[in-house]
């Protein structure tokens, strides 16, 4: 969820905090629509990632959004509501879907969502966004997440599979690194790790590169 959230906020500026919104949610059904009537566990799992990178967006952006149109002083509670509806929700929603499941109709989980999604013209919205420095950058990072959790356990680490997923996540970084650099508004303009007066962004992304492994 963490580089779908920092996509985001490199977005949100290019198109308008309340179209990025709509989009998230858009993808955030369409990902619940796909692993709905999946036909297999590939289409399943595909349709999970994709409604997650939506959830990441919807969550980042709702804070976001408070941010901008209250002060300091109201902040607080309006984001208190934001913890208390995704409090019920993870109470309740578990519930409603071990309901659906026990009746058979396990589908209706990611189907239940799809009346909800706004409508609304993307075509100018998605002129300026980067998505193939996103869909790049995205791709990067679910091979590495999948690769460093499945090897050493499911498959050993010299194995084909792990090997292809290091080679596949080696290979989407350079294109968005070349996407990054022919792109109009880009999710991570290189500059900001190249030029000495942006030298806090890859201290920091080092120092948390070490922390992490």
């Amino acid at each position: 969820m963490s580089f779908s959230s920092d996509v985001v906020g490199a977005s949100k500026d290019a198109v308008g905090t309340k179209r990025l919104l709509i989009i998230e949610i858009w993808v955030f059904i369409l990902g619940n629509l796909i692993a709905g009537l999946s036909k297999g566990l590939t289409q399943l799992v595909a349709g999970r990632l994709i409604s997650g990178v939506g959830g990441a967006g919807l969550l980042s952006l709702s804070s976001i959004l408070v941010s901008q149109l209250t002060n300091e002083r109201q902040r607080g509670a309006y984001l208190n509501l934001i913890n208390l509806v995704f409090t019920v929700a993870d109470a309740i929603g578990p519930l409603v879907g071990g309901g659906f499941s026990k009746s058979g109709n396990w589908r209706w989980i990611f189907l239940f969502n799809a009346p909800f999604g706004p409508v609304s013209s993307f075509r100018a919205t998605l002129a300026k966004l980067d998505l193939m420095g996103m869909t790049t950058l995205i791709a990067t990072l679910a091979f590495l997440v999948v690769a460093l959790n499945l090897g050493g356990q499911a498959y050993p680490w010299n194995s084909p599979t792990i090997i292809g997923m290091f080679c596949a996540a080696a290979v989407s970084f350079i294109a968005f690194i070349v996407a990054e650099n022919y792109a109009h508004l880009p999710v991570a303009p290189m500059y900001l790790f190249i030029q000495w007066q942006w030298r806090n962004v890859p201290l920091i992304i080092s120092t948390l590169g070490f922390i992490l492994f």
